[in-house]
């Protein structure tokens, strides 16, 4: 009896030194994603239940075992007692009883054994296709989470690139705006420069206007003193000296010309401004 004792405290070391390994692994298995968690758990508490039937099964057989035991001290106290009496009979009736009950404990603790072992096997296939599918499942989870680590990249680096080319179009944008800026600053003081020169030249119109008036007041009496002085001379041609008012009706053309262009020149700039003012904008 204490060697079968033994024997079954052994089993129940071993198979808990099973559970506590089978515990471990999924301890450890259950740190590898938080969406297991529940389901780690769940099989936590399936093995701690499993134990703990174990457990009260592995009381409940010891508990029989020294009931049993106490019976069959009762029996080898009262086998004593009437071994007094009938003590070849008593004897050899005890001896038969002695081995059939301890040949039924044997065969009822091998169906128990037996009963157990098939048990233990079951759970434990249970528990290594649960181990098996938790481990697909694992590695699917790993799979889908390297793709989806390897979308994630390749949208930082287009996204990186994106953001490159943008700077890069910003820096070619603020090169060009102040290039732009040159031009709008030198057209400006060309503008100045030009408006500087109209005025300028509106100013020598006016003179040369002045001066033009007067000798044309001037040429006109000199011409008639002329044809009044040499009136039987010559024809009334004279008068009109056409070479003298061709060249200042030439020079009051060229200047009025002039203005003219620095008009139209001005014209433009200012227009020219006005567009690359809208572009800087725009």
């Amino acid at each position: 009896m204490q060697s079968e004792l033994e024997q079954l405290r052994h089993k129940q070391l071993v198979s808990g030194e099973e559970v506590a390994g089978l515990r471990i692994a999924l301890e450890e298995s259950r740190s590898n994603g938080e969406r297991l968690h529940k389901e780690s758990e769940l099989v936590v508490q399936n093995v701690n239940t499993w134990v703990r039937e174990q457990k009260q099964a592995n009381e409940k057989l010891g508990k029989k075992i020294r009931e049993q035991s106490k019976a069959i001290m009762a029996l080898s106290a009262e086998k004593d007692n009437l071994s007094e009496q009938l003590e070849l009979v008593v004897k050899e009736n005890k001896r038969l009883v002695t081995e059939l009950d301890e040949k039924r404990l044997d065969y009822d603790k091998f169906r128990s054994l037996q009963n157990h072992s098939a048990h233990q096997q079951v759970l434990l296939h249970q528990l290594r296709n649960r181990l098996e599918e938790y481990e697909d499942e694992q590695d699917k989870d790993v799979k889908d989470k390297l793709t989806t680590i390897e979308d994630l990249h390749s949208r930082l680096k287009t996204n990186v690139e994106n953001v490159q080319q943008l700077h890069s179009k910003v820096s070619q944008l603020e090169r060009e705006n102040s290039r732009i800026r040159g031009d709008l600053e030198r057209e400006n003081g060309a503008m100045q420069t030009l408006q500087l020169q109209l005025e300028s030249k509106e100013q020598v119109i006016s003179s040369l206007r002045a001066q033009l008036d007067s000798r044309a007041v001037g040429s006109r009496a000199l011409a008639m003193d002329k044809a009044v002085s040499k009136i039987d001379a010559g024809s009334l041609t004279n008068l009109k000296q056409p070479g003298t008012e061709n060249r200042q009706e030439f020079d009051k053309n060229y200047w009025m010309q002039r203005v003219e262009e620095l008009s139209v020149q001005l014209q433009r700039s200012e227009n020219l401004h006005r567009t690359k003012e809208q572009k800087t904008e725009s």
